[in-house]
């Protein structure tokens, strides 16, 4: 194979790939503008995503970074937990469906914040609160700053700081 030859193939592949990329965002928006998952509440000029299912004790789900609640629907937990509990799972801001507004920081304390506020126009008082990785510190600040609405929290794969990380700041 001649340089020239594969330049024009590596030319073909990368135009095949933006090309397949941006046929695969075009019909990731159909989908959703079509049959658009779970609800949105608005509150503090955030606009939060959400799904909900089930009856019973509410139990909110909280994903870590570079996921969604989608993906608490995906591995059957939210299917699972909500033929026993009411469940919420959120997507934090910035991830799944929740737009992330800039000009603030998304600290630990500021989603919890947020979330509680988005659970208490609910009309939801109490809760237990899951946490996967990231989300795990936004569920155990949640215990931490609003002890009178979370019944009970668990930590999965969370993240454990005495001290401020790296990757807490850049997440923020």
């Amino acid at each position: 194979m001649t340089a020239k030859s594969r330049k024009n193939l590596l030319l073909l592949l990368a135009a095949a790939t933006f090309g397949l990329a941006l046929y695969n965002n075009l019909l990731a928006r159909r989908a959703l503008a079509a049959r658009p998952l779970g609800r949105f509440i608005h509150l503090r000029g955030t606009k939060l995503h959400f799904l909900e299912a089930g009856h019973g004790q509410p139990l909110l789900l909280l994903h870590g970074n570079g996921a969604s609640a989608e993906d608490f629907k995906t591995s059957g937990i939210f299917g699972r937990a909500a033929a026993r509990y009411r469940v919420l799972a959120f997507d934090r801001p910035g991830f799944g469906m929740s737009p992330r507004p800039a000009g603030r920081p998304w600290t630990a304390a500021a989603q919890a914040d947020l979330i509680d506020a988005a659970v208490a126009k609910l009309g939801i008082e109490r809760y237990m609160v899951v946490g996967h990785s990231w989300g795990a510190a936004v569920a155990l600040e949640m215990a931490r700053r609003h002890p009178r609405s979370v019944a009970g929290a668990v930590v999965v794969a969370g993240y454990h700081y005495p001290s401020p990380r790296l990757a807490l700041v850049i997440s923020a």
